[in-house]
């Protein structure tokens, strides 16, 4: 009889085991809290964000400073193949100025009339593709 209440403890026990190891493995998955690259190749450097990947679940940023009575110049292309892929800058008070599209080329200026720390973000969820966003002020 304590052979029984042994072998339904071990069982028990293993169980229990097993669901928080599981639960350990899953939770970052599930809840967007794993950031993972696969065949990123890419580079943040100077005025300039490129990669290239075949899963980019991570954000890029960078801080751009633009003086006042200057416009800031964002040139910037991307290659969607599947996933989202998001390109946003933000302003000093981390209000949302332009969100520009994904799967595209283009240019966007934005004039600053008064001294200006940008935040350019490139944001992906689970995408697979490249891009390329440089940056100058006039």
């Amino acid at each position: 009889m304590n052979e029984g209440k042994f072998k339904g403890l071990w069982v028990i026990k293993s169980l229990a085991l097993v669901l928080v190891l599981a639960t350990l493995i899953i939770t970052p998955f599930g809840l967007g809290g794993c950031k993972v690259n696969i065949g990123y190749v890419g580079t943040n450097v100077g005025n300039r964000i490129v990669a290239a990947y075949t899963l980019f679940n991570d954000t890029e940023t960078a801080t751009i400073d633009v003086d006042a009575g200057k416009t800031l110049i964002v040139n910037y292309t991307s290659d969607v193949k599947q996933g989202k892929l998001t390109i946003k800058i933000f302003n000093s008070a981390d209000e949302l100025v332009a969100e520009l599209p994904s799967n595209t080329t283009g240019t966007k200026s934005i004039y600053t009339a008064s001294h200006e720390k940008y935040k350019l973000e490139v944001a992906g969820d689970g995408t697979e593709g490249s891009f390329n966003v440089s940056w100058e002020t006039q």
